[in-house]
């Protein structure tokens, strides 16, 4: 049941996709850790060639005879070439020295120089709790350039599912708050890697149905979010 994540570049051509080349591994068991379950949760930003995919990685931490398993996020840089790709070696871009604690639900946008990847996070000092963290990662060489990670949303209560787009300057990012069930947002300012809005922002204020799974895109002016309400999807 070991899963490992594969990519292949697909282009168009007549109106026809076409797949570019044979498949290539992103993600592998051997290279990415040692001891594991699967491979999962792959999110992926791409701009010119270049692409920058994020995944979860689980990991066991043992202490004596217990085992806990746990996730980090690892990312790595893909360009394609002619009639090529080349992956970059997995960049361990989300984990915490705190405590044994996961890292989960991977999100990536791009600014045109860097990327942003984000996740919940629970490195918390509240049992069973989630906190929204990210790093910028530049485009050119694959350095993480936030140590530590941005605590994007550290609100008491859990954060999870994070997306993440691009405009103007801004990242902006949003989650699912599992204390209200609603879905709320902060902004990060891109060139400096600083969180705009703390607390963070209700998208929808006054609405006693459960919000979760948001998802993001941008125009390059304005932000689209589109999220699950009930039963129904709403947007703003």
């Amino acid at each position: 049941n070991e899963r490992e994540i594969y990519g292949a570049r697909i282009g168009s051509q007549d109106m026809s996709l076409v797949v570019n080349e044979t498949e290539f591994p992103i993600a592998t068991l051997d290279s990415a850790f040692t001891k594991s379950y699967s491979i999962r949760k792959i999110s992926m930003a791409s701009i010119g060639g270049k692409s920058l995919a994020a995944w979860e990685v689980p990991r066991i931490e043992e202490n004596g005879a217990d085992e806990k398993v746990v996730a980090d996020i690892y990312a790595g840089l893909i360009e394609a070439g002619t009639g090529s790709t080349t992956v970059s070696t997995p960049l361990l871009v989300g984990t915490s020295i705190e405590k044994p604690n996961d890292e989960l639900n991977p999100a990536v946008a791009f600014d045109g120089k860097n990327y942003l990847v984000v996740w919940n996070d629970s490195r918390t000092n509240e049992e069973n709790a989630y906190d929204i963290y990210g790093v910028r990662i530049r485009a050119s060489d694959g350095e993480i350039l936030d140590s530590p990670a941005i605590a994007i949303n550290t609100e008491e209560g859990s954060q999870i599912h994070p997306a993440v787009a691009y405009a103007q300057g801004i990242f902006l990012v949003t989650w699912h708050d599992n204390r209200e069930g609603l879905v709320r947002a902060a902004r990060v300012n891109a060139e400096e890697g600083t969180v705009l809005d703390t607390p963070a922002l209700d998208l929808i204020v006054n609405d006693d149905r459960f919000q979760r799974y948001p998802v993001m895109a941008s125009n390059g002016s304005n932000f689209a979010v589109v999220w699950q309400e009930g039963g129904n999807i709403h947007a703003n």
